[in-house]
């Protein structure tokens, strides 16, 4: 009789790098999120014209913290001009009707389609001095806020809490749950900030149990500057 073969049982932390894995995404040239920021590129430098400072990827991709379960790939235009943000808004909004891009309206981005995945479109506005600091345009309260895109991606790309980020941003997912990523990026970063732990298992339960025990009654996060 031939002795039963059982199932290899992962550790916790085999587990949690498996599961990152499994979701994680490119951003390298030639991914499909630089396709899609590609090819949108030569319109967004027709629309700015002149006022242009840069195009560039921002959010979860700039970060190093994108999963393939639920992110847009965001793409920040930064310009140079005199007009109200709710203008500038608006007007990249009418310029992808107009090229048939089929827009959606979010709160400071455009939303389109691009090599098949979903494409926020964020413009902002440089704030005058020697700054990085950006005005968006608030569309759901019809206000603006001050935000400083760089920074942030600094910020969570060096803290050194990628993988538990996903980790956290999966189980989000898995979990139907609204939990805006950059607030949740600074919750994990806030939580693990003393952890000194080498195991990925131990750090994601440190952060679920920070989510139970401290931030649900009010925990703080650090934030950069710069608001969003």
């Amino acid at each position: 009789m031939q002795p039963q073969a059982f199932p290899r049982v992962m550790t916790g932390d085999q587990y949690v790098a498996a599961v990152v894995r499994k979701y994680a995404v490119s951003t390298a040239a030639g991914s499909a999120a630089s396709k899609a920021a590609n090819l949108l590129v030569p319109l967004l430098k027709n629309w700015a014209g002149r006022s242009l400072l840069g195009i560039a990827l921002s959010g979860s991709y700039a970060k190093g913290t994108a999963i393939s379960l639920g992110t847009d790939v965001d793409i920040f235009v930064s310009v140079d001009c005199a007009q109200p943000v709710n203008q500038i808004y608006w007007s990249l909004f009418q310029y992808c009707v107009d090229h048939q891009l089929r827009p959606q309206v979010q709160n400071v981005s455009v939303g389109v389609q691009s090599n098949g995945l979903n494409v926020d479109l964020v413009p902002g506005r440089r704030q005058k001095g020697n700054t990085t600091d950006h005005t968006l345009y608030k569309r759901k309260k019809d206000t603006w806020v001050q935000t400083n895109v760089a920074q942030h991606i600094q910020f969570v790309s060096t803290s050194g809490r990628a993988d538990e980020i996903r980790a956290l941003k999966i189980w989000r997912e898995r979990n139907y749950l609204d939990f805006p990523s950059f607030y949740l990026e600074l919750t994990i970063i806030e939580a693990l900030k003393h952890k000194r732990s080498n195991s990925p298992a131990d750090k994601v339960l440190t952060a679920l149990k920070y989510l139970e025990e401290t931030f649900i009654h009010g925990g703080w996060l650090t934030q950069p500057t710069a608001t969003t």
